[in-house]
């Protein structure tokens, strides 16, 4: 079957083909529409993938990924930030190692060691920055979690960046609040026309506005958040969350949702963090997140 694709929609350049022979197999199925329609859920859109890539929508959400990614990298050396590009081999476990990919690695003198493929390359961008100053990469990491999550992707595109000379957590707060704006800037510019298409060019402007009016939640205020608006840590039994659970995904985006504002959660109980994160001078039980 011959489709015709608006070229507008693509950067392609028209071609001519040429044939000695065309044979016909057979006539092309017409349900190929339905098999994997536009509002289809994940699982179909993984197990019919051959009929998604050739959407429009499909072509336009790969261009923005790679803008999305041209934003990213375009702010970080506006800024001074050097980037460096770590590998995906690791000899060392990170936050942890309990969620990584092990595999045998060959070893000039013990035949072979253990390596892992990166969680995150924050140890490396540590390492640097005492030498080159402020410092990003772009690259993949990897996760082997059980969980189906956006936030439990097996293997992701990562951008990560250490900033030197940050003292306070108001300093940090500042620094996320104009890499935000500065990425969505960009990312506005560079991909109008496919935002455009998609009908997205509202909600990333809403996004780009609501970066003048961030809240800094404390993680005790946002548990006493849920528990006034009835979001609930287990919702068949109405179980309320206490002061030191986690707040999971699914109750976080509907606290999130519920507040309509970015919101960067803080002062957090140490133990469900890392064993780098700072501690606050007068209450050591919390990180500052």
């Amino acid at each position: 079957m011959i489709r015709e694709i608006p070229i507008t929609s693509f950067s392609f350049r028209p071609v001519e083909l040429e044939a000695e022979k065309i044979t016909v197999l057979g006539p092309s199925r017409n349900d190929f529409p339905s098999r994997c329609p536009p509002k289809a859920g994940p699982d179909i859109r993984i197990t019919e993938r051959h009929f998604l890539i050739r959407q429009p929508e499909f072509a336009n959400i790969t261009m923005l990924r790679s803008i999305l990614v041209r934003a990213i990298r375009a702010y970080f050396e506006e800024t001074n930030c050097i980037e460096i590009f770590p590998p995906s081999f690791v000899s060392n476990q990170c936050e942890g190692g309990a969620t990584l990919f092990d595999l045998k690695y060959p070893d000039k003198d013990s035949g072979e060691i253990t390596a892992y493929l990166t969680q995150s390359s924050q140890f490396y961008l540590e390492f640097l920055l005492p030498g080159i100053g402020d410092c990003f990469c772009i690259a993949p990491s990897f996760r082997k979690e059980r969980s189906h999550t956006r936030r439990h992707a097996t293997e992701f595109l990562h951008a990560e960046c250490e900033w030197a000379g940050i003292i306070t957590p108001e300093e940090h707060y500042s620094k996320l609040k104009y890499m935000l704006k500065g990425v969505i800037t960009k990312f506005l510019l560079l991909g109008h026309r496919y935002l455009e298409e998609l009908k997205l060019t509202g909600r990333v402007e809403k996004l780009l506005h609501m970066c003048d009016d961030i809240i800094i939640l404390q993680h005790q205020d946002a548990i006493k958040y849920c528990r006034d608006h009835e979001i609930y840590k287990d919702i068949d039994t109405k179980t309320h969350f206490s002061i030191f659970d986690d707040i999971p995904e699914m109750q976080e985006r509907a606290m999130i949702d519920s507040m309509d504002k970015i919101v960067f959660l803080v002062k957090i109980p140490k133990f469900f963090k890392s064993f780098y994160f700072k501690t606050f001078a007068d209450d050591v039980l919390y990180v500052m997140g």
